[in-house]
Protein backbone atom coordinates (compact mmCIF):
# COMPACT_ATOMS: atom_id res chain seq x y z
CA UNK A 1 0.00 0.00 0.00
CA UNK A 2 1.70 3.06 -1.42
CA UNK A 3 1.18 6.31 1.07
CA UNK A 4 0.45 9.72 0.01
CA UNK A 5 1.22 13.12 1.07
CA UNK A 6 -1.34 15.14 2.99
CA UNK A 7 -2.56 18.47 1.27
CA UNK A 8 -2.51 21.45 3.63
CA UNK A 9 -5.39 22.75 2.27
CA UNK A 10 -7.58 19.74 2.47
CA UNK A 11 -7.18 20.25 6.30
CA UNK A 12 -9.16 23.28 8.11
CA UNK A 13 -10.17 24.41 11.67
CA UNK A 14 -13.36 23.92 12.70
CA UNK A 15 -15.09 25.70 16.01
CA UNK A 16 -18.51 25.02 17.78
CA UNK A 17 -19.84 27.53 19.38
CA UNK A 18 -21.34 26.83 23.07
CA UNK A 19 -24.80 26.42 22.45
CA UNK A 20 -24.50 25.23 18.71
CA UNK A 21 -24.12 21.26 17.39
CA UNK A 22 -22.56 22.43 13.78
CA UNK A 23 -18.65 22.79 13.24
CA UNK A 24 -18.25 25.91 11.60
CA UNK A 25 -15.09 26.29 9.83
CA UNK A 26 -12.89 29.43 10.40
CA UNK A 27 -13.11 31.89 8.14
CA UNK A 28 -10.69 32.31 5.57
CA UNK A 29 -8.11 30.36 7.05
CA UNK A 30 -4.60 30.69 5.95
CA UNK A 31 -2.88 28.24 8.16
CA UNK A 32 -2.71 26.07 11.10
CA UNK A 33 -0.48 24.97 13.51
CA UNK A 34 -1.28 21.71 16.08
CA UNK A 35 1.76 21.67 18.77
CA UNK A 36 1.81 19.43 21.19
CA UNK A 37 4.82 19.40 23.61
CA UNK A 38 5.84 17.54 26.90
CA UNK A 39 8.41 18.74 29.49
CA UNK A 40 10.65 16.56 31.15
CA UNK A 41 11.48 15.89 34.52
CA UNK A 42 15.07 15.73 35.67
CA UNK A 43 15.04 13.12 38.02
CA UNK A 44 19.27 13.12 38.24
CA UNK A 45 20.99 11.42 41.33
CA UNK A 46 24.51 10.15 42.20
CA UNK A 47 23.80 7.50 40.54
CA UNK A 48 23.56 9.20 37.09
CA UNK A 49 21.33 11.32 34.61
CA UNK A 50 18.10 10.51 34.53
CA UNK A 51 15.15 12.24 32.70
CA UNK A 52 11.71 10.80 33.29
CA UNK A 53 8.49 12.25 30.73
CA UNK A 54 5.76 14.50 32.42
CA UNK A 55 2.67 13.27 32.97
CA UNK A 56 1.13 16.16 31.68
CA UNK A 57 1.42 17.35 28.40
CA UNK A 58 0.88 20.96 26.68
CA UNK A 59 -1.44 21.48 23.15
CA UNK A 60 -2.33 24.54 21.41
CA UNK A 61 -3.62 25.46 18.03
CA UNK A 62 -2.46 28.86 16.24
CA UNK A 63 -2.98 30.04 12.83
CA UNK A 64 -3.66 33.08 10.58
CA UNK A 65 -7.35 33.88 8.65
CA UNK A 66 -8.02 36.80 6.72
CA UNK A 67 -11.02 38.99 8.27
CA UNK A 68 -14.35 38.69 6.44
CA UNK A 69 -17.60 40.65 6.57
CA UNK A 70 -20.96 40.40 5.57
CA UNK A 71 -21.98 43.48 3.30
CA UNK A 72 -25.79 43.31 3.96
CA UNK A 73 -24.99 43.27 7.83
CA UNK A 74 -24.37 41.47 10.69
CA UNK A 75 -22.30 38.84 11.31
CA UNK A 76 -21.33 36.18 9.07
CA UNK A 77 -23.25 32.79 10.14
CA UNK A 78 -21.74 30.24 7.95
CA UNK A 79 -18.40 30.31 8.98
CA UNK A 80 -16.62 31.34 12.52
CA UNK A 81 -15.43 35.24 11.60
CA UNK A 82 -12.50 37.24 13.67
CA UNK A 83 -15.94 39.03 15.07
CA UNK A 84 -17.18 35.79 16.49
CA UNK A 85 -13.05 34.91 17.65
CA UNK A 86 -13.28 38.19 19.79
CA UNK A 87 -16.41 37.33 20.77
CA UNK A 88 -15.31 34.21 22.74
CA UNK A 89 -11.86 35.99 23.41
CA UNK A 90 -13.32 38.51 25.54
CA UNK A 91 -15.73 35.98 27.50
CA UNK A 92 -13.31 33.30 28.18
CA UNK A 93 -15.36 31.11 26.83
CA UNK A 94 -14.53 27.65 26.19
CA UNK A 95 -15.27 26.13 23.16
CA UNK A 96 -15.11 22.28 21.47
CA UNK A 97 -12.41 22.63 18.15
CA UNK A 98 -12.24 20.23 15.11
CA UNK A 99 -9.29 19.49 13.24
CA UNK A 100 -9.91 17.58 10.22
CA UNK A 101 -10.85 17.74 6.45
CA UNK A 102 -12.26 20.37 4.82
CA UNK A 103 -15.47 18.55 3.38
CA UNK A 104 -16.14 17.76 6.83
CA UNK A 105 -16.79 13.58 6.00
CA UNK A 106 -13.34 11.99 6.42
CA UNK A 107 -12.27 9.84 3.67
CA UNK A 108 -10.13 6.85 4.54
CA UNK A 109 -6.78 7.35 6.14
CA UNK A 110 -7.58 10.88 6.83
CA UNK A 111 -6.94 12.04 10.71
CA UNK A 112 -8.94 14.14 12.67
CA UNK A 113 -8.57 15.63 15.91
CA UNK A 114 -10.91 17.24 18.48
CA UNK A 115 -11.29 18.32 21.77
CA UNK A 116 -11.65 21.52 23.96
CA UNK A 117 -9.95 25.18 24.41
CA UNK A 118 -9.68 28.76 24.42
CA UNK A 119 -8.31 31.82 22.83
CA UNK A 120 -5.45 32.85 24.34
CA UNK A 121 -4.35 35.36 21.59
CA UNK A 122 -5.91 37.55 19.37
CA UNK A 123 -4.11 39.96 16.81
CA UNK A 124 -5.64 41.39 13.70
CA UNK A 125 -3.44 43.53 11.11
CA UNK A 126 -5.40 46.04 8.93
CA UNK A 127 -2.04 46.29 6.70
CA UNK A 128 -2.01 49.03 3.87
CA UNK A 129 -1.41 46.75 0.67
CA UNK A 130 -3.17 43.66 1.53
CA UNK A 131 -6.61 42.14 3.21
CA UNK A 132 -7.05 42.42 6.74
CA UNK A 133 -5.97 39.47 8.87
CA UNK A 134 -5.77 37.92 12.18
CA UNK A 135 -3.58 35.58 13.94
CA UNK A 136 -4.81 33.58 16.83
CA UNK A 137 -3.28 30.86 19.65
CA UNK A 138 -6.00 28.58 21.39
CA UNK A 139 -5.07 26.75 24.37
CA UNK A 140 -6.00 22.89 24.34
CA UNK A 141 -8.20 22.68 27.71
CA UNK A 142 -7.22 18.79 28.80
CA UNK A 143 -6.68 15.80 26.50
CA UNK A 144 -8.16 15.45 22.80
CA UNK A 145 -9.23 12.78 21.00
CA UNK A 146 -7.94 11.55 17.66
CA UNK A 147 -9.27 9.11 14.86
CA UNK A 148 -7.92 7.73 11.84
CA UNK A 149 -10.47 6.95 9.60
CA UNK A 150 -10.47 2.90 8.72
CA UNK A 151 -10.31 1.30 5.16
CA UNK A 152 -13.62 1.13 3.14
Amino acid sequence: MAEVNVMGLSQVLSIIAPGGNTPLVLACEVDHNFDRSRAEINADNKCGKNRIPNPNMDASISGTGQVMINPAGGDITTKISEAKLDQLMRSATVFSWVLGPKSGVPAPGDVTYSGQGWFNQLNTAYTTDGVATFDFSITVSGDYTQEIEPAA
